[in-house]
């Protein structure tokens, strides 16, 4: 198989850093207006919950056995449970802007999603993925 692009999936620390300062305000602030201790305790357990969500969210969109493939065709990536190649449609609801993206994909009925900045991947390979996949998803409609 030959593969014409390769786009590695990283951890992002400002990203992750921005889901922990957005719990973290929301609580300050909560603590400072209200003064039940029975909201308060409603708050801080309504947002520990938010928080473990959002950081399993956050693992789940930087995290990948592999990277993201382009094969000049098709998006692919390896299979480590099957040792084969798993090949991958992208959505349409897609994320797409000149900072960020958010990539949807659709392989067995089974939807991933990855998380790609313009910082870890570098300025050539983010414009490259931005082009392959605006490219993808007009071709889809």
């Amino acid at each position: 198989m030959n593969i014409a692009a390769r786009f590695p999936i990283k951890e992002n620390r400002i990203l992750f850093f921005a889901v922990v300062l957005a719990h973290v305000g929301v609580f300050i602030v909560g603590f400072l207006l209200i003064n039940s201790i029975w909201t308060f305790m409603l708050i801080l357990v309504t947002i520990s919950g938010s928080l473990y969500f959002s950081l399993r969210q956050y693992q789940a969109i930087t995290n990948s056995p592999d990277d993201l493939c382009w094969s000049g065709e098709a998006w692919l990536m390896h299979d480590p449970s099957s040792e084969g190649i798993r090949y991958m449609d992208l959505l349409n609801t897609s994320w797409i802007t000149p900072q960020i993206c958010l990539l949807k994909f659709k392989c067995n009925e089974q939807e991933f999603t990855w998380f790609f900045s313009r910082k870890t991947l570098g300025e050539r390979l983010y414009r490259e993925l931005c082009y392959l996949s605006n490219s993808c998803i007009k071709n889809n409609q």
